[in-house]
């Protein structure tokens, strides 16, 4: 369990702008950036749940596990800490220098990388890849706020994707077939 003003302090010093379910803070120094999943976000004006991409807490943390095995990424998780009664789950990953692509770009690109969109043509945010011997997994979220180019690399970086796996039971057998679970 980590204390949550030290979180909160981490987050403060080199803030970014923060997505849907995460507070995002760098950390220059490790070359990382800081997360901040706040498991039960509500609408500040409605009290409204926010849309978040995963159902689950488990569907949270085994997307961190497929990101890091699929696409090779450095997610880590810190730990966790209570406020106002619900859980927040704390995560780091590298800092990636680089600019968000508009659609067709960050399309072109995920393309060249092995990722199929869903439906070819439309403005929508969700590929599959190759997950070899667990078939293909569809990608979401995978819009133009949670990929970067890579100047350097000239790859785009999916830094907040999640999955779609249909339940929990053929998330589990996903993540069997992969060896992960």
């Amino acid at each position: 369990m980590l204390d949550g003003s030290q979180v909160r302090k981490l987050l403060d010093i080199e803030p970014l702008r923060e997505g849907i379910e995460h507070k995002v803070g760098v950390l220059r120094s490790e070359k990382r950036v800081i997360k901040d999943y706040d498991t039960r976000l509500l609408d500040e004006e409605t009290s409204y749940p926010i849309y978040k991409p995963t159902d689950s807490l488990f569907d949270y943390l085994t997307d961190l596990i497929l990101c890091n095995h699929l696409f090779g990424d450095d997610l880590q998780l810190m730990g966790f800490y209570e406020e106002s009664n619900h859980l927040h789950v704390v995560i780091t990953q590298p800092f990636v220098d680089g600019s968000h692509p508009d659609l067709r770009t960050l399309v072109e690109k995920l393309e060249e990388q092995g990722l199929l969109q869903e439906k070819s043509g439309l403005a929508q945010d969700r590929f599959w890849v190759d997950a070899g011997p667990a078939g293909h997994l569809l990608v979401k979220d995978a819009h133009e706020d949670n990929v970067i180019v890579n100047p350097k690399t000239n790859r785009a970086e999916l830094i907040d994707v999640h999955f779609s796996l249909g339940g929990r039971k053929a998330r589990i057998t996903a993540l069997q077939a992969l060896g992960l679970f």
